[in-house]
């Protein structure tokens, strides 16, 4: 039987989403679309209503927690916010499920692909468009096109015939629907070529508070922009895609076509103090550079200037952060072996080094990545969220279990516990971002309310956590060893909480 796309879900109601939503609803009416949503933004967007160029939308929302499968899912978030949107979005996948990203960068595909499988991606670059959501207002003058191609499978017959059903049934679909599209033979490099133009004009637009006219007027505004792209052709040829030079003006050109006082998304994220995808554009771009032993000054600068004018949006105000808590994926692991780092300078900055230890100075460092990636294979690492305008950020991730004793528990000296129960629950290796303030108390926390009897360790020497325990309540119990961390410093002190 021939597959077909009925029903379309798509995640995030910024300008792509809605963008695209706007087309499929005026093609085959508001049914044939819906915008996923967690429980918050639902009841807050049902409250708003949203515009098209001045025209009122009349738009499908639903629940993520209701279960209802979807022929093609969209995912059009910030990339800020993917790793919310792949658990916004599990309800919606079934086995025939086609999914296509329209984020920025280059990377996006294969952290879907990682949690529901890369034969059901296809590989879309959105270029072209200008549209700017403001509030609940869409305004755009050019659509835009998509580029669609397929994933390499590396010549597996029968991922190779679904990418190609896959690529028939979106085609199929686009046709019918008349939006405007073109399959491309070699997607990476058009990928690629769409992300060396977001380094340059995202960025460039952002540092300098600019619109696509200054980026494109002789001068050094235009010289900045220009340049970022020239850093990515010139990586884009260690990494085997192989950029022409001249890509760098054929994307100048098509800026030329926009609307001259438009500007791009992290600009729009800059005026309205949101933290920007800098990290995906020139924090991706510096990490190549390293990696190949090249330089790129040009990025690293607007990399710098984006993070000077970030660091402003904590001091605006001090908001409450409302904390939600998930089982870690896999595809969380390069931002929780950076907590981790980052942890771990913590603790040397305030007295407490020998505790996970520092690569750095050939300590062992605890906890590796091959735990980590084993705590999560076993479901039982957890990372913290929050939303800082509107983007999704990873504020802490912790080890949990309950009703599983702690081998090195049994072995309590200078003290012990209150009694002899295993039905208890564990936390291990907390590590906060440092992003926001709170979560560790909401952590601990919730790990309180899930278990009501939590049994924890850290190292004597870690006085902050220490003084958190204390002022949440716990009870010192003793010292344990826990040979595990890998290292000589294996001493901890334990304590309890039970409600």
């Amino acid at each position: 039987m021939e597959k077909t796309i009925n029903k379309t879900a798509i995640i995030g109601m910024g300008a792509l989403g809605l963008l695209y939503g706007e087309h499929i609803v005026n093609a085959l009416g508001k049914n044939s679309v819906s915008f996923i949503l967690d429980d918050d933004r639902f009841q807050k967007y049902q409250e708003k209503t949203f515009t098209c160029n001045g025209k009122k939308l009349d738009l499908k929302m639903q629940k993520s927690s209701e279960k209802e499968i979807f022929d093609l899912v969209i995912v059009a978030v910030k990339y800020n916010s993917l790793k919310s949107a792949i658990q916004t979005m599990k309800n919606c996948i079934g086995e025939n499920t086609i999914i296509i990203s329209v984020l920025n960068g280059i990377s996006s595909e294969q952290i879907i692909g990682a949690e529901y499988g890369m034969d059901k991606l296809l590989i879309t670059v959105a270029q072209g468009m200008d549209a700017m959501r403001q509030d609940s207002n869409l305004v755009y003058t050019k659509k835009g096109l998509l580029f669609i191609g397929k994933p390499d499978f590396n010549h597996n017959p029968s991922l190779e015939a679904k990418a190609e059903e896959n690529l028939k049934t979106l085609k199929t679909f686009f046709d019918k629907i008349q939006m405007p599209y073109q399959i491309e033979e070699n997607i990476m490099y058009r990928l690629w070529a769409k992300w060396m133009l977001n380094v340059g004009i995202n960025q460039t637009c952002a540092v300098f508070d600019t619109t696509y006219a200054v980026c494109t007027t002789p001068g050094k505004i235009m010289d900045t922009f220009v340049n970022a792209m020239k850093e990515v052709v010139e990586l884009s040829k260690y990494e085997g895609i192989n950029l022409r030079t001249t890509e760098v003006q054929n994307y100048i050109d098509i800026i030329k076509t926009l609307a001259p006082d438009g500007y791009p998304s992290m600009a729009q994220d800059r005026k309205a103090k949101r933290y920007s995808e800098v990290e995906m554009f020139a924090g991706t771009v510096i990490e190549l550079a390293e990696k190949h032993k090249i330089e790129v000054p040009t990025n690293r600068f607007l990399y710098e200037e984006m993070k000077k004018i970030e660091s402003t949006y904590k001091n605006s105000a001090n908001p409450v952060h409302n904390f939600t808590i998930r089982k870690a994926l896999l595809s969380d692991l390069p931002e929780l072996l950076k907590i981790y780092e980052r942890a771990r300078q913590f603790m040397k900055e305030n007295g407490n080094e020998s505790q996970w230890g520092l690569p750095s100075e050939g300590k062992t460092c605890w906890p590796s990545e091959e735990s980590i990636v084993q705590k999560i294979q076993n479901q039982i690492q957890y990372v913290c969220e929050t939303q800082i305008d509107g983007n999704t950020i990873i504020a802490a991730t912790f080890a949990y279990t309950f009703a599983i004793p702690e081998p090195a528990y049994a072995s309590i000296f200078e003290g012990q516990w209150p009694d002899n129960s295993s039905d208890y629950g564990v936390i291990h290796c907390f590590a906060a971002s440092g992003t926001v303030k709170g979560s560790a108390t909401y952590c601990i926390n919730w790990a309180v309310e899930k278990s009501k009897y939590l049994k924890i360790d850290t190292h004597p020497n870690n006085k902050p956590m220490r003084n958190l325990l204390t002022k949440l309540g716990f009870t010192y119990c003793g010292k344990v060893l826990m040979p595990e961390v890998q290292n000589d410093d294996i001493l901890r002190v334990a304590y309890y909480k039970m409600i």
